[in-house]
């Protein structure tokens, strides 16, 4: 497709920013074939170095855009060049990650190599405007109970004359018997939509995609893990200006304290694998 393309410890990330995500998914819905979209972050990464399957499966993705700050900061980080050996090399790195850490918080727009996020659920929202001007069909699936349908509502009061299908599905993906998955797949295909969003697992939804989007009649397939429960009121998004500062991890903390082992990954394992990368890489 010629998407310009960079690795992250492995796991693709595509060099786009948002107008152009929805343009390129745009076209994949003129085209008629089947596209899966990844949203990955920092999380996606730690999970994806320890989790072979689910590497390849956003490596082959049609487009894997760049879903939090941490991507963009440690694509930065990841291009700049450090001292061949020895104590002068750890110093300068560290250097770089300090001007990098700067960057994110209060000089975003500086960033050279990704020049900005592509947020599911913004992306999801978009997408949803497309399908109301081009009369697509939306299936909403995932989330705690409820979720969806209460997401697919609000995503009709933003557009107006969308048509949306929404359905929980199951609680837990690798305890669903054969029988619950066919008849999943049945509903959606008997919906017909342009547009299937899951929202299951991180990990778990991406490979649930790419296994079973042969089986399903749509043509533009994303992964979009929490975006429901936002959308959908159930979880509240972080306020702005935590948002421009990169500490969305820190909202999510305080009012969802389970996370911590995620967060942990993310703000913590993720930039001491990427600091490990670059002293190995140079």
């Amino acid at each position: 497709m010629g998407i310009n393309e960079l690795k992250i410890l492995g796991l693709r990330v595509d060099r786009v920013g948002f107008v152009e995500a929805v343009s390129l998914i745009e076209g994949f819905v003129d085209d008629g074939q089947k596209h899966l979209i990844v949203t990955p972050y920092a999380e996606s990464v730690v999970a994806a170095a320890r989790d072979v399957e689910f590497r390849n499966v956003v490596n082959s993705s049609a487009l894997s855009v760049p879903d939090g700050g941490g991507i963009l900061a440690a694509a930065d980080f990841l291009s700049y060049k450090i001292a061949p050996k020895g104590v002068t090399r750890i110093m300068i790195a560290l250097t770089y990650g300090f001007l990098v850490g700067l960057k994110l918080l209060f000089f975003r727009r500086t960033f050279k190599i990704l020049k900005e996020t592509v947020r599911g659920v913004d992306l999801l929202e978009s997408l949803c405007l497309l399908a109301q001007k081009k009369n697509l069909r939306v299936f909403l699936l995932g989330g705690p109970p409820g979720v969806a349908e209460r997401a697919a509502l609000v995503l009709k009061t933003m557009y107006p004359g969308l048509v949306t299908m929404a359905e929980s599905g199951p609680a837990d993906l690798g305890s669903a018997s054969a029988e619950e998955m066919s008849c999943l797949i049945q509903a959606i295909n008997q919906f017909a939509p342009a547009f299937l969003f899951v929202a299951f697992k991180p990990g778990e939804q991406e490979k649930w995609l790419d296994k079973n989007m042969g089986q399903i009649n749509a043509r533009v397939f994303m992964a979009v893990g929490g975006a429901l429960d936002m959308i959908s009121g159930y979880k509240k998004r972080a306020p702005q200006v935590l948002r421009r500062l990169g500490l969305e991890w820190l909202w999510r903390l305080i009012i969802e304290p389970s996370r911590i082992g995620r967060i942990y990954n993310a703000v913590i394992i993720f930039p001491l694998l990427v600091f490990r990368e670059k002293l190995r890489t140079g």
